[in-house]
């Protein structure tokens, strides 16, 4: 049983009951219903992993890519936010994992961090070998990792993006989903250590904090680090295999870009979200909007 209240900013669900627990991931995650529809409803842990993955939804949307729907939502009164079941019925998903291990003889299923076979190369070749319209897929999975850049998503591991396969057994690719390790939603507001939106904010430090996360998409297999998101994106902006599928999405970027994110920012209610972590994710989207321009002599 659910109710669906809506609130004066972004709606938010209201579940009564949890149908069953879902065991993938690292995060507390449990299936709930509204009517036929099937959320995967997820408990924050203490950090503002809901609020960051509805508005990278928000981003996602702007962007024009295809996403996981996604609002701000309660479970027997506990908060969180619930992603809307991507499957139709007889769809499966195949995860990232399992599509490089089939094409890669030595790729290790269970290496989810430091994967340096997880390149954006060995991607590129799945979504080639497996998906029906590979040139628009192609496209669509760059728009992923430029929303990857815009929000500050590290993520982005093989478990995290996938192909749907049909019941005609063709494949495509899954909507983007999981964001919640987005927008610094790791920091607390303040510390007595320099690793917190407060004092990133009154230092100035926001780039600095942008470029020391790693991402999770190598660009060379092997390499010691992946690039941080921002850094893949220009990487991928200035290579000709890539360019052309990327720039589509780059064209969208600009002024009213950055103001409509921005707006969704604000639609977070009040009690949801702290206002100095309003404030943090505010200027950590103009800065990265800030360097991918910069960096790549746009906008």
């Amino acid at each position: 049983m659910s109710l669906c209240v809506e609130a004066p900013t972004y709606t938010i669900l209201h579940f009564q009951e949890a149908d069953c627990e879902e065991p993938l991931g690292s995060k507390e995650k449990a299936w709930v219903s509204q009517g036929r529809t099937q959320w995967l409803f997820k408990y924050p842990r203490a950090s503002g992993e809901h609020w960051a993955e509805k508005i990278a939804c928000e981003v996602a949307r702007r962007l024009g890519l295809p996403h996981a729907e996604v609002e701000l939502a309660t479970l027997q009164d506990e908060r969180g936010v619930a992603s809307k079941d991507i499957l139709a019925k007889g769809e499966s998903l195949i995860h990232g994992n399992e599509l490089l291990a089939a094409q890669l003889p030595v790729y290790d299923i269970h290496k989810k961090w430091r994967q340096r076979q997880h390149t954006l190369a060995n991607i590129w070749e799945a979504i080639e070998l497996r998906v029906y319209f590979c040139e628009e897929a192609k496209s669509i999975f760059l728009g992923y990792l430029l929303l990857d850049a815009l929000v500050g998503n590290s993520d982005r591991h093989h478990e995290n993006w996938g192909f749907v396969r049909g019941p005609n057994c063709r494949y495509r690719l899954a909507q983007t989903y999981d964001h919640g390790s987005s927008l610094g939603r790791e920091l607390t507001d303040h510390s007595r250590k320099q690793n917190c939106r407060q004092k990133i904010l009154q230092l100035g430090t926001m780039e600095k904090y942008v470029c020391r996360a790693r991402g999770s998409v190598f660009w060379v297999e092997g390499e010691e680090k992946a690039p941080t998101p921002v850094g893949l994106i220009v990487h991928a902006a200035r290579d000709r295999r890539y360019c052309d599928y990327l720039e589509p999405w780059l064209d969208v970027i600009g002024r009213d870009f950055l103001e409509d994110i921005l707006h969704e920012v604000d639609r977070v209610p009040e009690g949801w979200m702290s206002e100095l972590a309003r404030d943090f994710v505010k200027e950590m989207l103009s800065c990265t909007v800030k360097m991918l321009g910069g960096m790549l002599g746009r906008w």
